[in-house]
């Protein structure tokens, strides 16, 4: 929305623009028909001068910025497939809005937080679809409104869709992909430290399926113990996720460290921390499992 009023401005400023280059050229002619009149017109050109200069000066911002716009847009068109398919909304908003499209006469939902992965491997480009609602505004900014929606490449041979933003899949499929991803015999294990010392990035670990299990159960609306009051120094946290082998599946957990304890990170705030403790046997563990001894 904030790109139509910003559109609309610099619709005004040419509208100004031209409405002063409009009075100077009046004032010209009339200057012109003084001087054949042998009459004064020297003012009346240096006003028609000034005035075409300061509708130059205003003409050339809308015009400069418009030029900008559709150059930095081009980019837009990266990677753009014109799979001559296109999905249709299934409430009329685009379906970033609807979370919902139809496509070969069957509906597809968004995944939502189900499926959540980020590091995953795409195939063929299947359809297309509209995310915008401006066309002919897209069509002067040089801006690809469209996107590309590419099949995903997974291990449990499931139809599931990317369009660029999240992952879809058919309606009627949601339980059983659901289950499939939840049930999995084997995840993949990651640790991200959050020290800002720390640029290795995502360090894979091996971790029991069990005890990362009880950590995200802490999150749980059931799980009964408080958050408590971190009162020692934190010298280790970061992030644990679970990934399925394909990386659509993720699931992560915020664990922090103090010198004698452990905890799943609850919120913090004021320079106060909360956490969920754990056991001394599974923070024994833990420590062992990211490489982490206690200080002497």
């Amino acid at each position: 929305m904030g790109v139509v009023f910003f559109v609309g401005f610099l619709i005004i400023l040419c509208a100004i623009a031209g409405a002063l280059l409009i009075i100077g050229i009046a004032l010209l002619i009339v200057g012109n028909v003084r001087k054949r009149q042998m009459k004064k017109f020297k003012g009346k050109r240096i006003a028609a001068i000034i005035l075409f200069c300061v509708s130059a000066v205003i003409f050339a911002v809308p015009v400069g910025w418009i030029v900008m716009l559709r150059a930095s847009n081009a980019s837009t068109f990266d990677g753009y497939v014109d799979t001559g398919v296109k999905v249709t909304s299934y409430d009329g908003w685009s379906i970033s809005s609807s979370k919902k499209f139809n496509l070969n006469n069957e509906l597809y939902v968004n995944a939502g937080t189900k499926l959540n992965g980020y590091d995953f491997q795409i195939g063929q480009a299947v359809a297309n679809a509209d995310t915008g609602n401006y066309k002919i505004l897209d069509k002067i900014l040089n801006y690809n409104s469209t996107t590309t929606i590419y099949a995903v490449v997974n291990d449990g041979g499931f139809t599931i869709l990317s369009p660029g933003n999240g992952l879809w899949y058919r309606e009627k499929d949601r339980a059983e992909i659901i289950n499939y991803y939840q049930s999995l015999a084997e995840y993949e294990y990651f640790f991200y430290s959050y020290d800002n010392n720390d640029d290795t990035g995502n360090v894979k670990i091996e971790m029991n399926a069990d005890v990362f299990d009880s950590l995200i159960a802490k999150y749980s609306s059931d799980y009964s113990e408080k958050a408590a009051l971190i009162t020692e120094e934190i010298v280790l946290d970061g992030s644990i996720k679970q990934t399925s082998p394909d990386g659509l599946y993720l699931r992560g957990v915020t664990v922090e460290f103090t010198e004698t304890s452990a905890y799943v990170a609850s919120s913090s705030g004021g320079g106060a921390y909360y956490g969920y403790p754990i056991d001394e046997e599974t923070a024994h563990y833990l420590k062992n499992v990211l490489a982490f001894s206690e200080k002497p």
